[in-house]
């Protein structure tokens, strides 16, 4: 028993070695290529590892900016592609042209690339580690394809014997199939005297400690990367460096994203505070569900809201960008504002004339009493009577907090909606956080000064 053991820690202390290693590039650079800045885009992925893609796309970027390349960072081009084209897979860059890329990437080169294999197979007669991709790099200025290049490798163990060489024979024809488009290079073959069960044991071992220690097939993806550069044209070096493009402008967001019907109608009562609002949206028809918060501050009949829908958790890859906004809701002056940090400007809204403000019947009976986040209270079942139809569900008033509305869940056409008060401190809020600070701009509408 002492033997297999001793040949597993030897050879995971080999691979693990070889996962790190590296190669040098020595090339010089080209000063004739025009392609100064390029961005190395989302990888297709046809394999079944769904973070294969990214740690194969980080060291091709690596190794590319070795190769006298301004190299965008991946972080900034994944966050452009997300935020203005609303791309966040490989798969999605099919239908985004070469000239749009390059309009919100500004870089002289694209890199796309497909990673078609990326496993292991234990099964102890016939085991094997394959990875394999294909790539282009692709100039904007004019669209054409300047390099491509695919190339597998694998390393293989097998057992000794017919066993071994049936599984071998098996394996050997299936990657035949897809050999013509992306030939395969088998790095090393080696046989093994053991038996079936020690040899599973070995290579199923060597797998888990390669996973644990974040260096799975590490050393095949660094030779396949080495082998399809090999033929990579040389970076020109000197000349111009990456710039990071201008971002577009955020939406601004109406001040109605502000309102919904619980909201309008929760109470909160007659002290001042300060707390935070956590909303929840979900659809029940897609199954999806949205939520965020936002602190608020009420002293007297003022209160503040301030909201940053970029911040939703569950919003996934949402392709639009939206400004901050923080509402002010003045009861003394019956006006409310919406303020836009980012611009430094403001709207003006009369709410006694703006339908986003407009006083709803409310329908309410009780229902019971139960404690929500530590507070007793009584409990109502509500209908709210809209312009475009009814909201129906609950609201919770805290006992120990005067009935302050702390908790509603109301649903309207598939749509359900919760609010839940957290942090509620019972404290006055200084009055200048219902003021318009120094320096802000009245606009008239989105992006309209006021005359």
């Amino acid at each position: 028993m002492k033997k297999p053991v001793t040949f597993l820690i030897l050879l995971s202390i080999l691979i693990l070695f070889a996962g790190c290693l590296t190669m040098p590039v020595q090339v010089p650079p080209n000063p004739a290529n025009p392609v100064h800045t390029v961005a190395v885009l989302p990888l297709v992925n046809d394999t079944a590892d769904v973070d294969a893609p990214q740690m194969v796309r980080k060291k091709l970027a690596e190794a590319v900016g070795k190769r006298h390349y301004n190299v965008m960072p991946i972080a900034e081009t994944d966050a452009i592609l997300r935020d203005r084209m609303g791309i966040t897979l490989g798969g999605q860059l099919e239908a985004a042209t070469v000239k749009k890329l390059k309009e919100n990437l500004n870089v002289d080169g694209l890199i796309y690339g497909t990673l078609m294999d990326f496993k292991e197979v234990t099964t102890g007669l016939y085991n094997v580690r394959k990875v394999r991709g294909k790539f282009r790099l692709v100039q904007t200025a004019t669209g054409d394809t300047m390099w491509q290049n695919g190339i597998g490798v694998k390393t293989e163990n097998k057992m000794s014997g017919n066993a071994g060489l049936v599984a071998d024979m098996a394996a050997d024809i299936s990657d035949k199939k897809t050999e013509e488009e992306v030939p395969w290079v088998t790095l090393s073959s080696t046989t093994s005297n053991q038996g079936f069960g020690e040899t599973l044991a070995i290579n199923l071992g060597v797998k888990l400690l390669s996973k644990a220690t974040n260096t799975y097939l590490a050393y095949e993806t660094n030779e396949m990367l080495k082998r399809v550069l090999s033929t990579f044209p040389a970076g020109p070096g000197q000349g111009v460096t990456y710039a990071t493009p201008a971002a577009p402008p955020a939406v601004m967001p109406p001040a109605g994203m502000a309102i919904t019907p619980s909201v309008g109608h929760m109470n909160f009562g007659d002290r001042d505070f300060t707390a935070v609002m956590v909303f929840t949206h979900t659809d029940t028809g897609e199954k999806e569900t949205l939520s965020w918060e936002m602190p608020i501050a009420k002293a007297a009949d003022k209160i503040r809201l301030e909201m940053d829908y970029n911040k939703m958790i569950g919003q996934g890859d949402a392709p639009v960008r939206m400004e901050k906004m923080t509402m002010i809701c003045r009861g003394d002056k019956n006006k409310t504002y919406a303020l836009y940090p980012g611009r430094k400007q403001y709207m003006v809204y009369q709410q006694a004339n703006d339908p986003v403000f407009k006083e709803s019947r409310i329908d309410k009976s009780k229902v019971g009493s139960e404690t929500i986040d530590g507070h007793p209270t009584d409990k109502y079942k509500v209908t709210i009577h809209l312009d475009d139809g009814n909201y129906t569900g609950y609201i919770w008033n805290a006992r120990d907090l005067d009935g302050m509305t702390i908790k509603t869940v109301t649903t309207y056409q598939g749509m359900k909606s919760t609010t839940l008060m957290k942090k509620i401190r019972l404290k006055t809020p200084s009055a200048s956080v219902f003021e318009i600070p120094a320096g802000y701009s009245e606009i008239t509408s989105f992006g309209v000064s006021k005359q």
